[in-house]
């Protein structure tokens, strides 16, 4: 049989600390992104999804085929990289 080991208090404590803390920053970092989206006009999760989409087609071929306006598209292309 396995010996069950017991780790001291303070040590489990400071673990959850720690994923505490973890969860509160991914949260601020999606709030920023989210208002930082929203800012600029675009509403949540849309950013991304053009994001996405400029991966595999031009901003012209996107706006033709979603009919997003051209000015959203190429704003968004050029904001890609300031993240």
């Amino acid at each position: 049989m396995s010996k069950l080991e017991l780790r001291p208090f303070e040590e489990q404590l400071a673990n959850v600390i720690y994923a505490n803390r973890l969860d509160q920053a991914e949260k601020k970092g999606e709030e920023k992104g989210f208002e930082k989206g929203e800012k600029e006009g675009f509403e949540k999760g849309e950013r991304n999804v053009i994001l996405k989409l400029l991966e595999k087609d031009t901003p012209e071929e996107i706006s033709e085929k979603y009919n997003i306006p051209l000015e959203k598209m190429e704003k968004i292309e050029k904001s890609k990289n300031q993240i």
